[in-house]
């Protein structure tokens, strides 16, 4: 029944009916959201990087502080990252709730994580070593496509890995896969690190404020040390080469540690939403606060979105410490408000915000988020190798060209998810409840 479409779909569209679903449920919506963000941000990069009639738009993006959502949008991963360590450290903190936590566990962990990984992850890699070369034609197509057919060909075993964020990032395959391999990366230290709080609960405050400031300091330090750029610019002449030959790409943005104040900050608040719960917390808001709240949850993000805006102008310099103490601190206050709005939400505040991040469709779309982030690139690669005229590059037309992207890669995710996620799934479940009676009849003998 593993590969039964009807089945599939039934599961693909199913009501979330658990008490904890139900008030994890809004991650959907921002996972929706999230990815919607990801593939706008790269439909434009890439529909630079292929054919258009007034180049000088692409030359003057950065003139536009609107603009920033696009140049410093690469912000919005963090949100992935929250969100993940925020689950991990949820669900972790329920199945041991009375019980302490061991290294098997962690064994198992990376296990089902792989096992979670590996299907759609193998697939979309095998497509981009093989058949992405052959799935179209146009005057573009090879400059666009073959660097990556070569790459996945070449470093394939990184990806499978899940270190192509750490060796050989210049040759990188599957360029925007560097997210899915710090993620498992910090996934096997978020294991660690929960496995010490849920053993030692009373030292949570220091651990969780220890490895947060470790992370700043880090980041601090190494941009500090190379003197690096104050922003992760977007010139033209880095997004024509999709960022690889850009040295803060490859030593500071994808790498792992960089990632980790947020990813601290996402298990301590699923630890704490954890805590709260089990002591019945009750968290309201007068209509004071609420307004305080709601302000802060969109002006903190978007301000800090828009405040790389003043440093493309033309003239503009700064110190060395004023460039390392911004990258320090910028996704702090970028990632705190997001965090404190999923808070609000899991505890049934922030209406009417609520009421639409938790609507249905959101739910069944959030589920096809990790198979359109693994294909995305792909399908726009495609999309602008097989073009064979000059686009004329507006406001307009990007708002049509990316909705007619994100429209595609949830049709070819849905198909991707029907076909070997949710399988792939079903047979992992069955092989673990297997499992669980074979040790179970064990101990009864």
């Amino acid at each position: 029944m593993a590969f039964s479409l009807t089945k599939n779909l039934e599961r693909l569209g199913s009501e979330i009916t658990s008490e904890d679903g139900l008030a994890l449920a809004p991650i959907q919506g921002i996972r929706v959201f999230n990815i919607f963000f990801v593939v706008m941000c790269h439909s434009c990069v890439l529909l630079f990087v292929g054919p258009i009639a007034n180049p000088q738009y692409a030359e003057n993006v950065t003139l536009d502080p609107l603009n920033m959502f696009l140049s410093n949008g690469n912000l919005i991963m963090q949100t992935s990252f929250m969100i993940s360590a925020l689950l991990l450290s949820f669900h972790l903190c329920q199945i041991f709730e009375n019980m302490k936590m061991n290294v098997s566990v962690i064994f198992m962990g990376i296990v089902n994580r792989l096992l979670r990984l590996y299907p759609i992850h193998l697939a979309m890699l095998g497509f981009a070593a093989t058949w992405l070369r052959h799935s179209g034609n146009g005057p573009f197509f090879h400059r666009i496509v073959d660097s990556e057919f070569r790459n996945c060909r070449e470093n394939w075993l990184l990806n499978v890995l899940f270190i192509n964020n750490l060796y050989n990032t210049e040759n990188i395959c599957m360029t925007h896969s560097w997210y899915l391999s710090a993620d498992t990366q910090l996934f096997v230290f978020g294991l660690f690190v929960m496995m010490v709080v849920i053993n030692n609960p009373r030292k949570a405050n220091t651990i969780f404020i220890s490895l947060f400031v470790t992370g700043i300091l880090v980041t601090f330090a190494q941009h500090y040390y190379n003197a690096y750029d104050i922003v992760f610019r977007s010139y033209p002449e880095y997004l024509y080469n999709l960022f690889l030959n850009l040295p803060f790409w490859h030593s500071l943005y994808i790498a792992t540690h960089n990632q980790i104040p947020c990813y601290v900050m996402g298990l301590a608040t699923g630890f704490y939403i954890h805590k709260w719960k089990k002591e019945k917390v009750k968290i309201a808001l007068n209509n004071f606060w609420y307004t305080i709240w709601f302000i802060y949850s969109w002006v903190a993000p978007i301000g800090t979105i828009l405040s790389a805006a003043p440093f493309y102008e033309d003239g503009f310099s700064t110190t060395r410490l004023n460039s390392a103490l911004y990258n320090a601190f910028f996704r702090l206050s970028f990632g705190l408000p997001i965090l404190i709005a999923i808070i609000m939400f899991i505890f049934g505040q922030g209406r009417p915000m609520l009421n639409f991040i938790n609507w249905r469709p959101f739910h069944v779309l959030g589920r096809l988020t990790f198979g359109v982030y693994l294909m995305h690139l792909h399908i726009l690669r495609m999309n602008i190798g097989v073009t064979r005229t000059l686009h004329h590059v507006t406001h307009r037309s990007l708002i049509r060209w990316v909705f007619g992207d994100i429209t595609i890669c949830f049709l070819m995710a849905t198909i991707v998810c029907l076909l070997i996620e949710l399988p792939a799934s079903a047979i992992q479940k069955v092989l673990l409840s297997t499992e669980k009676k074979t040790e179970g009849k064990a101990k009864n003998q």
